[in-house]
């Protein structure tokens, strides 16, 4: 399973949009509101199919600022310690960083 986060690096507070689809179904569809620093869990992501894995369509959006991202969640991406951000960024931007335990 791969946790999906959102985090808000900027210094003033924001609300992210967050939408997760899978197989054309939506998982997830809500705002998010974070004060500056705070990060939260908005979801987990797991495969359904250990061989190929189970692709994800993440949207965000944030004012004018917005992110599409397909996630494909593997066996070998969750042994990894792979998670997925929604990142506000420190310049009030929006982006998408998906990533393995280091």
């Amino acid at each position: 399973m791969v946790p999906m986060h959102v985090a808000n690096h900027d210094d003033a507070n924001h609300t992210v949009r967050v939408s997760v689809h899978a197989h054309g179904d939506a998982l997830l569809d809500e705002d998010v509101t974070l004060a500056p620093g705070e990060r939260e869990r908005v979801t987990t992501l797991a495969t359904t199919n250990a061989d190929a894995g189970t692709t994800y369509r993440v949207k965000a959006r944030m004012n004018d600022e917005r992110v599409v991202r397909n996630v494909t969640v593997t066996k070998a991406a969750a042994e990894r310690g792979t998670s997925a951000t929604l990142v506000v960024t420190d310049s009030g931007g929006l982006r998408c960083d998906v990533a393995a335990s280091p």
